[in-house]
């Protein structure tokens, strides 16, 4: 069999290996949620109408530590959760999971908890929210069994420092300790520490988390693939579109940092493995979000269609800076960065001015380091560098949202971050050992 032959096979070996773990994924997925649904209401309702209570005391800015903005609580997100597990018809799991009913009295944005309570104390779910599905519903009706809203973030917190310390446990134990300063400098500067405080930003760091420490023991192309669909699948399935590229660029880092270690790689080597995991990753997300709209359309009709077709238009074409002077693509990265500053209060001028000195000192650094010490870029400062741009990228392509979002979608720069810091690492090793590099002669 010549070279063609044996990448054709080889290219439909991956692409089956690809669609099973899509298909078993998600119906594996789908299911759990369906199932879900058929908990009673009475089951959960005295832990729904305390976190209720509680949710109702706040609007959607509301922060947990006053004053300080990387605090803010998604009152509204967490709220049209609760409400419509709420309003979930047990007798009917599978429309009422991807129908997703709530209760609003047509200001839910602002007022999310106050429309929860009312929807606990009796009002009927009258209004849709199809184009997620919501799988967070599944674990978050499993723990409303046991206890309400301060329970669970008892429980986020556990997970999120819990997997956090294991994760880098094994860093150490596997021989990968470059990765643990760089994902403590990450977690600390995206204050990633406060995502357990909301229900909607926590799914998408027990998958990073859980993605990067089985990373750490892929062994073969095979394993990768599997690894990256399943990303993918649960990101889509779980998360509310949020900080999802961190599912994806974390682990990859930790693949290449790894793969790096085995035996040195090459630029060429090292972007071909990160195009193929993320493409795959892509795939399987894009795919999920393509079949979950699918199956809606075809329970709900035109109101779905018009919700997805509303949504995508919002996210890729709406402008909420309109009459500013600075493209919004721009502004969306500004606003973002801004977040990683410890800023008090609200946005301010002096803050965006702040964020544009911080860039300029990166882009003078790395330019620094660049005529200094060429050799790393030709290897992985490069493919670091190149993967640290990715959440850039996506800030700019839904640029809209990440504007009216960056409260929260500023935290996928943890990736951005623990790249720079793993590029330095790089730069300023001692030795070729470890995969590091010699210093330069003088």
């Amino acid at each position: 069999m010549g070279e063609n032959g044996m990448k054709k096979e080889n290219s439909i070996k991956i692409f089956k290996t690809w669609i099973f773990t899509f298909i078993v994924s998600l119906a594996i997925l789908a299911g759990m949620l369906f199932a879900s649904a058929m908990i009673p209401r009475s089951a959960m309702y005295d832990n729904l109408k305390s976190s209720a209570e509680y949710y109702s005391h706040f609007d959607a800015r509301e922060l947990k530590i006053p004053n300080i903005m990387q605090t803010r609580q998604d009152i509204f997100a967490d709220s049209i959760l609760l409400n419509m597990i709420n309003c979930t018809n047990s007798d009917k799991p599978v429309w009422a999971s991807v129908a997703g009913i709530f209760y609003s009295d047509g200001d839910g944005s602002t007022f999310a908890g106050k429309d929860l309570l009312a929807a606990v104390n009796g009002a009927q779910g009258r209004f849709i929210y199809s184009r997620y599905w919501h799988g967070s519903m599944l674990i978050i009706r499993l723990m409303l069994l046991f206890t309400d809203i301060h329970g669970i973030f008892a429980v986020n917190l556990i997970l999120l420092v819990g997997l956090s310390i294991l994760f880098c446990l094994l860093c150490y134990k596997t021989g990968n300790k470059r990765l643990i300063p760089a994902y403590i400098i990450g977690f600390v500067i995206s204050s990633s520490f406060f995502a357990y405080i909301s229900m909607e930003y926590m799914p998408v760091y027990i998958i990073m988390l859980i993605g990067a420490i089985a990373a750490l023991y892929t062994k073969n192309e095979k394993q990768e693939i599997i690894l990256f669909t399943l990303l993918g699948v649960t990101t889509a399935f779980f998360d509310f579109l949020t900080t999802e590229t961190i599912t994806a660029l974390i682990p990859l880092i930790c693949i290449l940092v790894r793969k790096n270690k085995e035996e040195r790689l090459t630029f060429k080597k090292g972007f071909s493995v990160s195009f193929e995991l993320l493409l795959i990753w892509f795939l399987s997300y894009a795919l999920c979000f393509a079949v979950k709209w699918g199956i809606s359309a075809a329970m709900l009709g035109e109101v779905a269609i018009q919700e997805i077709m509303t949504w995508g238009q919002d996210k890729f074409e709406g402008n909420s800076l309109e009459g500013s002077a600075i493209p919004l693509p721009i502004m969306a990265v500004i606003y973002n960065l801004i977040y990683l500053l410890p800023i008090r209060g609200n946005v301010s001028l002096s803050d965006i001015r702040m964020a544009y000195i911080i860039i300029l000192i990166v882009l003078i650094v790395l330019l620094f380091v660049k005529k200094g010490r060429k050799e790393v870029y030709s290897d992985m400062g490069k493919l670091l560098l190149c993967a640290g741009l990715l959440p850039i990228i996506r800030y700019m392509v839904l640029a809209n949202h990440a504007c009216v979002h960056s409260y929260f979608t500023y935290r996928a720069l943890i990736a951005t971050v623990m790249c720079i810091a793993l590029f330095f690492t790089y730069v300023f090793e001692s030795s070729k050992n470890n995969g590091g590099y010699k210093k330069r002669r003088r």
